[in-house]
């Protein structure tokens, strides 16, 4: 069994939906804070998932990439963890450019959520391959990856809710 990482849980929930509806451009009333989620690192031969909630990260699979049963895959996982939100990482370049698998990611989720109906984001994963490498060159990370992806995303929603206390 993998042990998971732990993240504080953000006692300032409401602050946080606040902002996460002016980051959407919606009403704070229409934006919850997912209690269960799923990062994503979608590659060209394969795809590493991990799941977060309330407290706990973990990776959990690496799947070989598949494209006519990716969004297949994700709903059955999703519907087994009871995810509410999807986070996938897009490998933007170091100006912000997005390359050919930034667009099948971005393709790849508009199916899933025609699947599952479950909300998602996108996330610059630049270096979360990196941050996870060992000396195994072999070893595959994609896993860990994602959980780099959760992790970036959490951490970017807790340091928007500091920034705007802080103003």
């Amino acid at each position: 069994m993998t042990k998971g990482l732990r993240f504080s849980k953000n006692k300032n929930l409401p602050e946080i939906q606040n902002l996460v509806a002016q980051q959407e451009h919606q009403s704070p009333q229409t934006v919850k804070i997912p209690d269960s989620i799923l990062g994503v690192d979608y590659g060209e031969k394969f795809t590493g998932l991990a799941w977060a909630q309330w407290g706990t990260m973990v990776p959990l699979e690496i799947w070989p990439t598949q494209e006519h049963t990716f969004g297949d895959k994700i709903k059955a996982l999703c519907d087994s963890k009871q995810v509410k939100f999807i986070v996938y990482g897009l490998p933007l370049g170091s100006d912000q450019s997005e390359n050919h698998i930034c667009q099948l990611i971005r393709k790849r989720a508009q199916e899933t959520f025609e699947k599952t109906k479950i909300p998602f984001e996108f996330i610059n994963e630049r270096f979360s391959t990196q941050m996870t490498l060992t000396s195994d060159k072999k070893a595959r990370r994609d896993d860990l990856s994602a959980m780099r992806i959760l992790e970036f995303f959490i951490s970017k929603i807790t340091t928007e809710k500091d920034r705007k206390t802080s103003l």
